[in-house]
């Protein structure tokens, strides 16, 4: 039974590895990177499942110690009088302990149902730890700096791998060794006190982490969820959003543009003939579109220098990860108007007095889960209006009290004050092995949701960041198995150091027998700094969780002009309310039936350039944009017809009106000019943005009537930036312009 239990919980730690791996990576991809990856994730989420077990053997493990060492004469034997008067671990004492106690009908312990042999768990904890080790240390790093390479052979590849790896490496190399040699000859250690030392250290770094994350995850975990309880405030949230994804995504588009313009650039300069030739195909591969255009006559002239090959290889190498970033954003803008319609359905269906859902957006989800019938709207309502929020009302309560109690523990964990330490202690001496081992799993799935959130939206360098409905790429998956690796046994240390089950940060403690867990992963004792930095590392948690009270972090972000989070300023309430304008735009497409928006599906892949997509910005800047679009396009249809027509009586009153104002009223007006001219780059000039903004109300009424004329041409009038302003002014409105 036992046996079967612990198989069960590897089979259903494999089956959610890859479930959440499917969420955000496309399995199919490169089957290297996906097995990498599971490994990786499997073996920091086993950890999860398997400690709760390794928890109940070691009390009853302690149990039957104690009553084996209060038979008469076991003290004057030489191993288990050794056994039985020091902590120490030692696993033939455990096997004649427990053949004792269950030899004895008077023996008070009784295995858990879930217990293993003894030898067991120490052997999957050692292939657990030092797997993950080098999944950290080597592979996972070589292997992401194979994937993001540029080049364009798999040897090149490697070598670009092992160049960037060494380079990044050596410094950290130089140093850890140097600091170990001045260890080892301070401290007389011999290869094995060594291996405990690098142990340690090693420990001690992802214990710094884990304190910050656990810090930032135990305040925002509830307080999301309390949010999502506010439909208004998520909605604003969401359209805060939105403004701040526009910006984004407006800046990848000139990204890739500004890219492929290079590689058309490239297509003049490198002959067919040439050797770099078959590279640079390689790279139109990436760009149909461009490579479809046909070839360009070779225009090379005495200042075009021949590119080499590494510098194809650093152009591929930017390309691939400006149309990552432009997919993750196309992927997160269709996710987030998604989010934000079935919100505003949510809030209007809350207002309704029939109590029967009805959705103005997504109508085909009236239709699913058609064995309910008649009652599937009524169900609807309840679900959404009632069950759903109040169930984020009560995770909210729930983490709010789990997450006092661990900063509570953290805090007083060298003392007899924490919690968890009480409760684990309570539960074992009464052998309450079920409830020990629901406590252990309840409290390390909210300590890993906790620091396990920052690395599922982290967004390092704006490179590194798990997107869902497979959007993911292969590096930040591979970066995501290292920081599992590196983050899940420091956790678990900590863990047990919380409940006082690790005699060697905490003395004086109930139990007497070590887990398996704390054997094999070492201790922080080896050094005398290092066992002070034990006892107090947990108050990193207190300042952290402080700052993220207060949003200190995204204040300051705030005032240096990075709006990262919505927060009382101006900058927020700018992109807030173009957020609004943006959604807004998004219903009226819905609403007139037009399903081709600015992503084709969630899991739909990035087109190659610019011009072959709309996106919610129409606007775009006129330099790079307007090159690899091959200028501007001229719409057709009677649509088009209507709109050149406004647009000529709004240039020509905006000519007369500036002929007015400087020719004063006694002096006759000047003759209109034109300023809009489709192809031509002063479409974007600021004669023709000045006349558009003044007509405002004009505009207003022109989308009225485009959104009246049903099966022709449409042209979506969306709000855009001032590509002249700069695409990095972020929390500034800008004025509105028509796209080509």
């Amino acid at each position: 039974m036992s046996a079967a239990l612990f198989a069960l919980d590897i089979i259903i730690t494999l089956f959610i590895t890859v479930w959440v791996l499917r969420e955000y990576g496309n399995l199919r991809k490169s089957y290297a990177v996906t097995l990498t990856v599971i490994i990786a994730w499997f073996f920091s989420f086993s950890i999860i499942l398997i400690l709760p077990l390794d928890v109940s053997s070691t009390w009853y493990l302690d149990c039957t110690r104690n009553y084996y060492c209060a038979q008469p004469g076991v003290a004057n034997e030489t191993l288990m009088g050794h056994w039985c008067t020091t902590i120490e671990n030692s696993r033939t004492a455990e096997i004649i302990s427990t053949d004792t106690c269950a030899n004895s009908p008077d023996c008070p312990c009784s295995p858990p149902v879930s217990y293993v042999s003894e030898s067991t768990l120490p052997h999957y904890w050692a292939v657990t730890y030092w797997t993950s080790q080098a999944l950290t240390w080597l592979l996972l790093p070589l292997m992401e700096s194979y994937m993001s390479a540029g080049d364009f052979t798999p040897s090149h590849k490697m070598l670009s791998a092992i160049k960037e790896y060494a380079i990044i490496n050596s410094i950290y190399a130089a140093i850890g060794i140097s600091f170990l040699i001045y260890i080892a000859v301070r401290n007389n250690l011999d290869m094995n006190g060594l291996k405990s030392v690098v142990i340690a250290l090693t420990n001690m770094t992802g214990l710094v982490f884990v304190m910050v994350f656990l810090g930032y995850g135990a305040v925002d975990l509830p307080r999301m969820w309390f949010r999502k309880f506010n439909l208004q405030h998520s909605l604003k949230t969401l359209q805060f959003q939105a403004g701040s994804l526009s910006v984004e995504l407006h800046e990848a588009e000139e990204k890739v543009n500004e890219l492929v313009t290079k590689v058309k650039d490239l297509r003049g300069i490198i002959p067919q003939n040439d050797e770099l030739r078959p590279y640079l195909n390689k790279i139109l591969e990436r760009l149909p579109s461009v490579r479809n255009e046909g070839d360009y006559e070779d225009h090379k002239t005495d200042d075009d220098a021949m590119p080499s090959l590494s510098t194809l290889a650093k152009l591929n190498k930017k390309l691939m990860k400006a149309q990552n970033i432009e997919a993750r954003c196309r992927c997160l803008w269709a996710d987030l108007m998604d989010q934000a319609l079935e919100l505003e359905d949510v809030i209007d269906n809350s207002k309704s007095s029939s109590r029967r859902y009805v959705s103005k957006y997504f109508p085909n989800n009236q239709t699913r889960f058609p064995f309910f019938g008649e009652h599937l709207p009524m169900l609807r309502w309840y679900w959404k209006i009632w069950l759903q929020p109040v169930g984020f009302l009560v995770l909210g309560t729930c983490g709010t009290l789990l997450s006092l109690a661990v900063i509570w523990s953290e805090v007083t964990f060298s003392t007899k004050l924490s919690i968890y330490a009480q409760l684990i202690t309570q539960a074992g001496t009464n052998h309450q092995h079920f409830g020990l081992e629901v406590m252990t799993f309840v409290t390390l799935c909210y300590m890993c949701l906790c620091c396990y959130r920052i690395v599922f939206n982290l967004r390092l360098f704006n490179f590194y960041y798990l997107v869902p409905k497979q959007q993911t790429d292969s590096s930040s998956l591979l970066y995501s198995g290292t920081a599992f690796c590196r983050m899940t046994v420091p956790l678990c240390l900590n863990f047990l150091a919380m409940c006082h089950l690790d005699n060697h940060v905490t003395s004086g403690n109930t139990i007497g027998v070590e887990t398996a867990f704390t054997v094999v992963m070492g201790h922080m004792d080896v050094l005398n700094w290092l066992n002070n930095f034990a006892l107090y590392y947990p108050i990193i948690v207190i300042p952290v969780g402080l700052c993220t009270l207060f949003n200190v972090h995204t204040r300051i972000l705030s005032a240096l002009g990075v709006h990262s989070a919505l927060v009382e300023d101006s900058g927020a309430d700018d992109l807030v309310q173009e957020g609004i304008s943006l959604i807004n735009m998004e219903k009226s497409r819905r609403g007139r039936g037009d399903m081709s928006g600015p992503v084709r599906g969630a899991h739909a892949p990035a087109p190659s350039t610019s011009s072959d997509r709309d996106s919610p910005l129409i606007g775009r800047s006129q330099g790079a944009g307007a090159a690899a679009n091959g200028g501007a396009r001229k719409p057709s249809g009677p649509a088009a017809t209507r709109l050149q027509q406004y647009l000529a009586d709004m240039n020509a009153r905006g000519g007369a009106s500036g002929g007015s104002g400087s020719g004063g009223s006694g002096g006759a007006a000047a003759p209109a000019k034109s300023v809009f001219k489709w192809g031509s780059s002063e479409s974007a000039s600021e004669s023709s943005r000045r006349a558009m903004t003044a007509n405002t109300s004009g505009l207003g009424n022109f989308r009225k009537m485009f959104a009246a004329d049903q099966g022709e041409d449409e042209i979506e009038l969306l709000p855009t930036r001032d590509p002249s302003s700069g695409s990095g002014a972020r929390g500034t409105r800008q004025s509105s312009n028509f796209f080509d």
